[in-house]
């Protein structure tokens, strides 16, 4: 009866059995002793239950297996695997005579103890063809108990087509929220137009198909725009209800409920689809949205779209993660999506669900709507095999007779000229993750980054190694950075033993370091100006950043950009960019620029380096980009340029007071959000809150999507834990903390390798949950570790404008008790004596240190560059600043006093 509902397109027979393909099963001795060549593998043998064991001996191990006669068809791969160690196994596969060569591998992600079934894509191999298995890790046992087989089918699409268009006619149900408004066909699937505040925005699709497996192997095609479709409105909502038979006599169930949410400008969908038999899927939609425009653009942690953007580009990819039309959902920093143009953005949000899978096209490519697409289909995590530009899978997804599926989804609207109102719209709606346990309590913490300085070999001397990795070296180096850092873990450690071993290593990792460059040897990117305040040469180091500040600044235009200039041998990174600068070098030299001012004291330079800053706003509403072109596209987005660019504007907004430059602190701030995991992607403990570098590769095809490297989210990190007494209603202290707890947990410890215990690895695998190399020194995550379990930061400042004097202290600035004209006090806190700095003095203050007035070489002003430095013991104080130049006694001593240095 309901035959002119369904459409049936007979592709090809997708039924391919296990058995018609080579398999690999490891089921008694012979089988493991046909594979061979083993390299880095002490021994390789049958044991009952688990197949093939292979004990790894070396970091390359690998063995060859039997020459086996291929479809020369694209394959689906499946090794069923348990790896001790866990982490990236790789399949290389090559013919007769040829052997394994660079570019005909692929990768796998095993995570370590327990049985799981890895699947891959392989390309059509011919026959006698063989596989290389490159088991994970370099230590341990694994077993592989079968490599087994499946074609995979490119199911040609139907002649669908986009959204209509068409309004949904004579008597359409409408519902808002807020200005948001949506109006449904009274008697057509799909048929709706969302508003807001009367301007069209989009429309939903109203040619719905869908396509499953026959019994035969066949895909069958159904057309959904025919199916007999009841829509009501009650209780102030609006449901669509579908029923229909497919050619073979399965009832399906398509029901979609459109409700006003509690939030304002929100509309609330939730899509059910039901079969009363078993089915196998290629394709089921559970909402497809067409926006009419599209200036800017957002698909968190795999697109960030200025207007001069398509999705899916090659801008900042020339390998297979250019494909984003639908990409795997674990490489979604959170489920969210959205569009903006004309000052309005409209997004579609959903609770994360294992069996909602994205599609995002702009322009819409895939329908040719002539619009553009947002959208999500029914599709398991797991069970999904597709070619991430098609929204058909390459392998039919099982659907249980008489099951529900549901995805709940949230479609908002409002005003803005970027993409950063529907971030801050999702975290309003479904919140921040809980943080995650770092693993260590503070002592724990303690003893394992002390153990990373001192038990791991890459401490040489006195000296230490920025990085470390197998077979690579870097050149030891004296470093300031660690010495506060080691001073600061043998104050705050309770292990007398420890503490024994620590203190002796401070002084000699500094002592050599030239005067002038103390606050400048680091070996972190988050390294504070803390050495010249507690070991001396502050004056050295005041008039050292004077003389950096200009050189920061020379490179900038007067326009405020920097330019890239490309190599004369070598990669150009600027090559797929419209223009020669990005925001993220920009801000970056500025942001420089404005530190060494303020840290210097020096007016001019402030105000020039202002100046400059405000020349920034030609950025404004773009995507961060292009911090890393070392090795980076100067196009790609970047984490680092979001911190640069808050850092930047920052400074300027303390310097000024000018809340519009707050303003875009914060907004910068936000542009940040999306490569952090607001969702844990994976079932695994490290997840949540781990960062992804940037939106793109290196050189183009080192993808790093949905692979978190740390350190850039540490120094991003910095930059929002600064922004957070100025906006203490953002997300920055969970956001900060939970990119904390995420870099702890991402460390290695001892079981790992004791070369490289308490170091952060270059990246690290969520699927697997292993470490990727190169190890990078402990200083990256310590300088955000301390405040994180002790509310106490290694390094803080304060401006007062009004004064003009700024201040640095190694500790933490409490409160103001007093702000006078010509007055101020102010209390801090020290986590070891040391020296509080103020700059901009133009005559020499009368300074008060806990009610006593401080005299002599507790107080020490230099005329030359407007400073002065106060003595203060560790622990907790009040300062108070007389400033009208007056004093009751003999003027504070000039000069400067020097520790004593190695000769």
């Amino acid at each position: 009866m309901r035959r002119f509902i369904a459409f049936l397109c007979f592709i090809y027979c997708t039924a391919t059995a296990w058995a018609a393909l080579p398999s690999y099963e490891f089921t008694g001795p012979a089988d493991v002793a046909a594979w061979t060549g083993a390299h880095d593998i002490s021994s390789q043998s049958y044991v009952e239950g688990k197949g093939m064991e292979l004990a790894l001996s070396g970091i390359d191990p690998f063995l060859s297996g039997p020459w086996r006669d291929f479809t020369n068809r694209p394959l689906l791969a499946t090794i069923r695997i348990f790896s001790e160690a866990g982490g990236v196994g790789e399949f290389f596969w090559f013919t007769k005579p040829n052997g394994p060569v660079g570019g005909n591998e692929v990768s796998f992600l095993v995570p370590k103890g327990s049985w799981r079934e890895i699947k891959m894509k392989l390309p059509a191999l011919p026959a006698q063809s063989a596989l290389r298995l490159d088991p994970p890790g370099s230590t341990g046992k694994c077993w592989v108990q079968w490599i087994r087989f499946q074609e995979l089918i490119d199911v040609p699409s139907p002649a669908w087509g986009g959204a209509s268009g068409q309004e949904p006619g004579e008597g359409a149900l409408r519902i808002s929220s807020g200005r948001l408004n949506l109006a449904h066909s009274a008697t057509q699937l799909g048929r709706y137009v969302l508003e807001y505040n009367g301007n069209r925005m989009a429309v939903g699709w109203d040619r719905p198909w869908l396509c499953y497996q026959n019994s035969s192997g066949s895909a069958v095609w159904v057309d959904m725009q025919s199916a007999p479709t009841s829509v009501q409105l009650q209780n102030g909502a609006i449901t669509v209800f579908s029923i229909f038979t497919d050619p073979d006599g399965a009832i399906w169930r398509f029901t979609q409920s459109f409700t006003p949410s509690v939030e304002t400008n929100s509309i609330d969908l939730t899509s059910t689809v039901c079969v009363d038999r078993p089915r196998s899927i290629y394709f089921l939609p559970l909402c497809m949205m067409f926006p009419e425009a599209r200036e800017r653009g957002l698909l968190p942690g795999m697109e960030y779209l200025d207007p001069q953007d398509t999705s899916s580009s090659r801008a900042d990819f020339e390998c297979e993660d250019a494909k984003r039309r639908v990409p795997d959902p674990e490489k979604l920093t959170f489920p969210m999506m959205s569009m903006q143009a004309n000052g309005r953005w409209i997004s579609l949000n959903w609770q994360q669900n294992r069996q909602v899978q994205p599609v995002y096209d702009t322009p819409d490519r895939l329908f040719n709507s002539g619009k553009h697409l947002m959208g999500a289909i029914l599709s398991d995590w797991e069970q999904t095999t597709r070619d991430q530009m098609n929204p058909i899978s390459q392998i039919p997804e099982p659907l249980a007779a008489g099951q529900s599926y549901t995805g709940r989804f949230s479609i908002k609207a409002g005003e803005g000229s970027n993409v950063v109102p529907s971030m801050q719209a999702y975290v309003a709606r479904y919140g921040l993750c809980p943080l995650p346990n770092p693993g260590y309590d503070l002592q724990g913490y303690i003893k394992l980054t002390s153990a990373g300085w001192l038990d791991t070999g890459q401490k040489v001397g006195s000296q230490y190694r920025p990085l470390a990795w197998y077979g690579a070296t870097w050149s030891p180096q004296y470093s300031s950075e660690v010495a506060y850092n080691i001073d600061w873990l043998a104050r705050n450690t309770t292990d007398a033993i420890l503490q024994a071993r620590l203190q002796p290593v401070v002084t000699p990792s500094w002592e050599d370091i030239p005067d002038a460059a103390i606050n400048n040897w680091g070996i972190a990117s988050n390294a504070y100006p803390i050495p010249s305040l507690i070991y001396g040469n502050w004056l050295q180091n005041v008039q050292s950043s004077k003389a950096q500040a200009p050189g920061f600044l020379a490179p900038v235009r007067a326009d405020g950009t920097v330019p890239y200039v490309p190599p004369a041998t070598g990669t150009n990174y600027g090559r797929t960019h419209w223009a020669d600068h990005a925001n993220g070098m920009s801000g970056q030299q500025i942001a420089q620029a404005l530190k060494h001012a303020v840290f210097s004291g020096d007016a001019g330079l402030q105000q020039e380096a202002v100046k400059l800053c405000r020349l920034l706003s030609i950025y404004d509403d773009q995507a961060p980009r292009g911090a890393q072109t070392w090795e980076v596209p100067l196009h790609t987005p970047d984490i680092m340029a979001s911190g640069w660019m808050c850092i930047a504007y920052l400074y300027a907004y303390e310097l000024t007071g000018d809340q519009q430059l707050l303003s875009r602190a914060i907004t910068w701030a936000w542009t940040g959000v999306p490569f952090v995991y607001l969702v844990n992607p994976t079932e695994g403990a490290v997840g949540p809150y781990a960062t992804i570098p940037v939106l793109g590769a290196t050189n183009w095809t080192g993808s790093w999507t949905g692979l978190p490297v740390q350190w850039c989210g540490l120094f991003y990190a910095d930059a929002i834990r600064r922004l957070e007494r100025f906006d203490p209603t953002g997300p920055w202290n969970q956001l900060w903390r939970g990119i904390t707890a995420s870099g702890i947990q991402q460390g290695f410890t001892k079981s790992f390798d004791p070369q490289f215990e308490g170091w952060l690895p270059d990246s690290y695998n969520l699927r697997s949950q292993t470490q990727n190399g190169v190890a990078i020194n402990p200083a990256m995550v310590f300088s955000l570790a301390v405040p994180y379990y002790t509310g106490k930061p290694l390094w803080d400042y304060r401006i007062y404008r009004n004064l003009g004097i700024g201040l640095q202290l190694p500790g933490r600035w409490l409160a103001d008790t007093s702000v006078q004209k010509d007055a101020v006090s102010f209390n801090v806190e020290l986590w070891r004596d040391g020296k509080v700095q103020v700059m901009g003095l133009s005559t020499v203050p009368e300074v008060w240190l806990d009610g006593v007035k401080q005299t002599g070489l507790a107080v020490i002003y230099e005329a030359s560059v407007k400073g002065l430095w106060v003595t203060v013991p560790a622990g907790l104080h009040n300062i108070r600043l007389v400033l009208s130049g007056a004093t009751t006694g003999p003027a504070p001593a000039g000069g400067i006093t020097v520790l004593k240095r190695k000769q």
